[in-house]
């Protein structure tokens, strides 16, 4: 068992399937109670059901979708009032497309763009004052593809690679 996830504190978005359910499940086993965020409330129960059946650890649901703008801090108030503080962020939540660059639509764009440049740059805005009373972390989840340029999938390779950013801010660790 980890020690350093013992009673800690964690929010993970697009946490009710793929990566995001993955991580839910480690940070539950190694001991952190948690709050999933996804869009559909039925992935959400099963991931909740899941979650309860290995561990007792306290599993909180909030069915959003952070690609819209106003529901980012509607969520992130969510979390506040079951949590005044929070030790770890994981933005997960996430999209792709891969149209080739020539035929993408700027509704395409502004939908990559908005789950996966603003959701979790505005959504970690809105937690910092929760993050930082734990002097928490942000941990970013970002695609192979968005630092690889793949012919036929230039689309999703022009958002910056997150694995070279890292910095602190307000005591918080990104």
């Amino acid at each position: 068992m980890m020690v350093q996830l013992q009673h800690k504190r964690a929010v993970i978005t697009g946490g009710s399937d793929g990566i995001g359910l993955g991580i839910a499940k480690a940070f539950v086993e190694n001991g952190a109670d948690i709050v999933i965020v996804a869009r559909n409330e039925k992935k959400l129960e099963d991931a909740r059901s899941q979650l309860l059946s290995i561990s007792d650890r306290k599993v909180h649901c909030i069915s959003a979708d952070l690609a819209d703008y106003p529901t980012i801090s509607k969520t992130a108030e969510q979390i506040i009032e079951i949590w005044s503080d929070i030790d770890i962020l994981v933005n997960n939540a996430g999209a792709a497309s891969f149209s080739p660059f020539g035929k993408a639509t700027l509704d395409e764009l502004d939908a990559l763009i908005n789950i996966n440049v603003k959701a979790p740059y505005f959504f970690s805005q809105c937690l910092i004052p929760a993050l930082a009373k734990r002097q928490g972390n942000i941990i970013n989840i970002s695609s192979y593809f968005s630092h690889r340029m793949i012919l036929g999938r230039d689309l999703h390779g022009l958002f910056f690679d997150q694995r070279r950013i890292g910095f602190i801010y307000q005591g918080v660790g990104v």
